[in-house]
């Protein structure tokens, strides 16, 4: 592992339990990914009308979209290489989700667990808690906002779980 301290980033170093990962300036240390694939968030969408003064609830779990534009149903996957999407804020340029994760100099564990949502024809609405795609946002003429939230499923303790 020092050998490779003055290496490109982005090297791996496995044990038993856990990963070691040389980022830009540090080393991560992360458990080893579960054998186990880690558990679905829900997908909760409500629509709702749209009107002057609507207001949006900060919060990296939620998304509002133009329902007329975003339409479900949707789901959930783990970002792909070659996957495209147009940011928000980017006046419709397109950008592989790739370069906006090294843009923000995401350690590659974290990378991993990046996950967009899609929508009933297949493009991507979302890179969750990320970034919002240009296409979908809502307008001043818009009508109806869907408000799109994941929430982590309930575990076996829950209420009303038996």
């Amino acid at each position: 592992m020092l050998q490779s301290a003055g290496a490109a980033p982005g090297r791996l170093f496995f044990s038993e339990t856990h990963v070691v990962c040389r980022d830009r300036e540090d080393w991560i240390i992360t458990p080893r990914p579960d054998s186990e694939p880690a558990e679905t968030p829900e997908i909760l969408v409500s629509v709702v009308p749209y009107t002057p003064g609507f207001v949006f609830t900060a919060g990296g779990r939620t998304l509002y979209v133009d329902a007329a534009l975003a339409r479900g149903p949707f789901t959930l996957r783990p970002w792909k290489q070659g996957d495209l999407f147009f940011p928000l804020g980017m006046n419709g340029k397109r950008k592989k989700i790739s370069d906006l994760l090294i843009d923000r100099k995401m350690p590659l564990p974290e990378k991993r667990n990046v996950q967009v949502l899609l929508d009933a024809g297949g493009e991507i609405v979302w890179v969750v808690g990320i970034r919002a795609d240009h296409r979908f946002r809502v307008r001043p003429h818009t009508k109806q906002v869907a408000v799109i939230t994941l929430r982590k499923p309930p575990g076996p303790d829950a209420p009303g779980n038996v």
